[in-house]
């Protein structure tokens, strides 16, 4: 899968970002919601991983709007899950590899049914 992640802090969105790709995945990194709408304008992504607050901005409505258009969606926060909507898929931090692979193996069976109506 090609996915989208946004994270502000850099080191973390490198490990996360290098995780990925261990994974076979191809990511791309967002630091601030100004980037993240170029990056989605130049690029299709089959999922986005969001940091819930990004550079001080709440990610909930960007990517509530993500998930209307029908994109897999992952909130990811340090913070309770409660944050997120309660039918989204949530990546608690810190980020651990097992904990990256779970989300992904979660968001495959989506992306099959996603990507098989495109």
């Amino acid at each position: 899968m090609r996915i989208l992640l946004v994270e502000d802090c850099a080191a973390t969105a490198e490990r996360v970002s290098e995780a990925l790709t261990s994974l076979g995945h191809e990511a791309d990194v967002a630091c601030s919601i100004e980037s993240t709408a170029e990056l989605i304008a130049r690029g299709a992504y089959d999922a986005f991983i969001l940091d819930l607050n990004v550079g001080g901005v709440s990610t909930l409505e960007a990517g509530e709007q993500l998930r209307l258009a029908g994109h897999l969606v992952c909130f990811a926060s340090g913070v309770d899950p409660q944050s997120a909507p309660s039918d989204a898929l949530f990546l608690s931090k810190p980020y651990t590899l097992d904990g990256v692979a779970d989300m992904l193996a979660r968001l495959s069976p989506l992306a099959r049914r996603t990507l098989a109506f495109h």
